[in-house]
């Protein structure tokens, strides 16, 4: 959950509604987009309340459910827009190598995607908001991993995902993105430094990441969830302890 970014929704769900009634049956088309932009907004605020990315429906492919896009399309163009302006005014590179076989990044375009991805064996795609590059569809493993934009995985999703990247690395490169590349992925990066004794600490993972990717900036909930897998594994290596 991310109350915060539920009350946002609700927030453009009420301008979307209110611009809907203000234009009334004379301007109709009008209307009609309000009404639908603050159902889309609606749902989505829903989401982030409790009912989790499934409300999004992107498919284990890669790809989303047509009817979903239509049914939210205000919220899909926004998230679009949002990623395209964001792109265009970025200086960071699209991915970068973190650790042996282990890249970090941002959704990537169609066409970056069949210039980065020859070689690359696996992608952890964490962003429901975003379809995937048909080009990362068609490595040996992809796996879509939905997590909310501004929201952490749950500790045993997190452990999950690091084991999925450690294993598919001793194959060949793993890239790792959501959206941006700074919060969601570095997140489940972090952790893998972390599992695989890179870094000392969460602090100390973040850090590296940072001089990486200087936009990397997980949240108070991901970096509290650093911690606690921080702790896992300190638990773990601990004398007297069952790895």
């Amino acid at each position: 959950m991310s109350p915060a970014y539920g009350i946002a929704f609700l927030v453009l769900s009420a301008l979307a509604a209110l611009i809907g009634v203000l234009a009334g049956a004379e301007v109709w088309p009008v209307a009609a987009a309000g009404t639908w932009a603050a159902s889309a907004f609606a749902i989505v605020a829903g989401a982030y309340f409790g009912a989790g990315p499934r409300v999004l429906r992107k498919r284990a492919t890669g790809a989303r459910h047509p009817l979903v896009s239509v049914a939210l399309a205000p919220y899909f163009a926004l998230v679009w827009f949002s990623y395209h302006v964001s792109r265009a005014f970025s200086r960071e590179p699209a991915f970068v190598g973190v650790a042996s076989n282990v890249f970090l990044g941002r959704r990537l375009t169609a066409r970056e995607a069949r210039g980065a991805c020859a070689g690359w064996n696996a992608v952890l795609d964490l962003a429901p908001e975003l379809t995937e590059a048909p080009a990362l569809r068609a490595v040996p493993h992809y796996r879509s991993l939905p997590v909310l934009d501004g929201t952490a995985l749950p500790l045993a999703q997190l452990a999950d995902a690091v084991e999925w990247v450690k294993e598919r690395a001793t194959e060949g490169p793993v890239y790792v993105h959501c959206a941006f590349g700074h919060s969601r992925s570095a997140l489940v990066v972090a952790a893998v430094l972390l599992a695989s004794g890179a870094a000392p600490g969460a602090r100390a993972a973040v850090a590296r990441l940072r001089e990486l990717r200087p936009g990397v900036c997980p949240n108070r909930a991901q970096r509290a969830r650093l911690t606690e897998f921080a702790e896992r594994v300190g638990a773990a290596h601990r004398p007297g302890t069952a790895e």
